[in-house]
């Protein structure tokens, strides 16, 4: 409060108090506040090496205690930290992950603060800056939202000129592929600069020595990825309370998916299927947990989601079924397995193979 009010010294004097204070009851999360709020505080009188030295000893205390927030430290107080901590390339790693995890913003050259650009796929593709929506897949032309998604869907988001122009035009010649490639490149960066305003494309989507990447960005899609193999594994070592607190977010990012069979290019296929994937797995563990915890409601949700991307799944039909049988409720349990039999009969089984895959869902 003192170095808000112009008082630097006096913020200075208490905090290097609450700092000994700490330090004696040997209170990490005290520490880490105390140095860190008064790094803000030096900062602010100019006195840049002190305020240096605070900010790796108190981001050094909270990466060693795994600590994410800091008693009182603002959005705005904690931007300003991690900025002299990336400008000092102080605990690089770490500040990186927690600017775009807390802030949603990174930092380039000299600690230059970048938004992140925010990109979803996971109900109706678009794009986020600050926050804000600032292009819809429908501004973008077919051919520009093919190569978004082959960026996003590439390892590191990075692709080789040469193999984006051998997906796009194979019967092309190469000086006419490449200036294909070029004009596509053009008239993406374009679009973006029109949806950016302020934003420089250049911070974003960057072609340097014959390898177009999309940098300063994040995809739902990865984040889901992410959050539901942790759940998964928290699930396999009986953790539910870590387990379940992922899948919740997974789920919340969860909202659809590209239709597969719509996709031209295999690589942005098999990235969507393996993401409809991991959800049904997802629907399965959480949902034969939430069963088995006497929690019908919520696993009957968990379960319906997962029967939106394969009405056919055999595990997850067997668990609604249960669930149904469970509660009474056989008129539902029939008709879940009614329109089970419709799916196998328009895939062409005949009445034997029909009996066979039944006896798995109600066994």
């Amino acid at each position: 409060m003192y170095g808000c009010v112009g008082m630097p010294d006096k913020a200075e004097e208490l905090l290097t108090q609450a700092l000994s204070e700490a330090k004696r009851y040997k209170i990490n999360y005290l520490i880490a506040a105390s140095f860190l709020h008064r790094a803000n505080a030096y900062s602010r009188a100019g006195k840049i090496e002190a305020a240096v030295f605070d900010v790796g000893e108190g981001l050094r205390c909270m990466r060693e205690n795994d600590y994410q927030y800091v008693l009182g430290l603002t959005p705005e107080k904690l931007e300003h930290v991690l900025q002299i901590a990336a400008q000092h390339n102080i605990e690089a790693e770490y500040v990186r992950v927690m600017a775009q995890e807390r802030l949603k913003i990174t930092f380039v050259k000299k600690g230059r603060v970048v938004p992140l650009l925010s990109v979803h796929m996971l109900g109706g593709c678009h794009l986020e800056l600050g926050g804000q929506v600032v292009l819809m897949e429908e501004e973008m032309t077919p051919l520009q939202c093919r190569l978004l998604k082959l960026l996003l869907t590439s390892n590191n988001m990075k692709m080789e000129q040469e193999a984006i122009q051998l997906a796009f035009w194979p019967e092309s010649p190469p000086e006419k592929a490449r200036s294909n490639f070029d004009s596509l490149v053009s008239r993406l960066r374009k679009t973006l600069r029109s949806a950016m305003r302020q934003y420089p494309v250049g911070d974003y989507l960057v072609l340097r020595q014959g390898i177009l990447c999309l940098q300063n960005c994040v995809l739902d899609a990865k984040i889901f990825q992410q959050v539901a193999a942790e759940g998964l594994r928290h699930a396999k070592k009986n953790e539910w309370w870590q387990a379940g607190n992922c899948f919740h977010v997974a789920v919340g990012l969860w909202h659809d998916c590209v239709d597969a069979e719509a996709i031209v290019d295999d690589q942005v296929h098999n990235f969507v299927w393996d993401v409809q994937l991991l959800m049904i797995k997802i629907a399965s563990v959480w949902g034969e947990h939430l069963i088995s915890a006497s929690r019908a409601e919520q696993a009957l949700a968990i379960l319906q989601r997962g029967l939106r991307l394969d009405p056919t799944d055999v595990t997850l039909l067997r668990l609604t079924y249960r669930l149904h049988c469970g509660r009474g409720d056989r008129t539902k349990a029939k008709m879940l397995l009614k329109e089970y039999e419709k799916k196998l009969v328009a895939e062409g089984l005949d009445s034997s193979e029909l009996q066979l895959m039944i006896s798995e869902v109600v066994a």
